[in-house]
């Protein structure tokens, strides 16, 4: 939590110094400066996950054939289908969960 508040502090203080030292002094423009500041530094972080998830989207593509017979073939035993569709994708499309795919990259 004390991280959390220390980036807190930061920020206000980054909005704060540049209504002070900004054109008009006006904190709607600091804050929007400081906004478009933070997007800017996470755009990597935010063009990364969407890669992965598409790759994860298309993995899913792939196997949805055999998902589907799997649901199909369990349509009577509810209980069933999850854990054979769960196996199926952890073998299949294990490689392209977005949370792995981005820390292994």
């Amino acid at each position: 939590m004390a991280y959390w508040e220390q980036v807190v502090a930061v920020l206000r203080e980054a909005i704060f110094a540049y209504t002070l030292t900004g054109h008009g002094r006006n904190i709607g423009a600091g804050i929007a400066i400081v906004t478009l500041l933070a997007r800017l530094a996470l755009l990597p972080l935010a063009v990364k996950l969407a890669r992965a998830m598409a790759a994860h989207q298309a993995a899913v593509q792939r196997i949805r054939p055999e998902l589907d017979a799997i649901r199909t073939r369990f349509k009577s035993d509810p209980g069933g289908s999850p854990k054979k569709r769960g196996a199926c994708f952890s073998v299949k499309a294990s490689r392209s969960c977005p949370v792995r795919a981005f820390w292994e990259r």
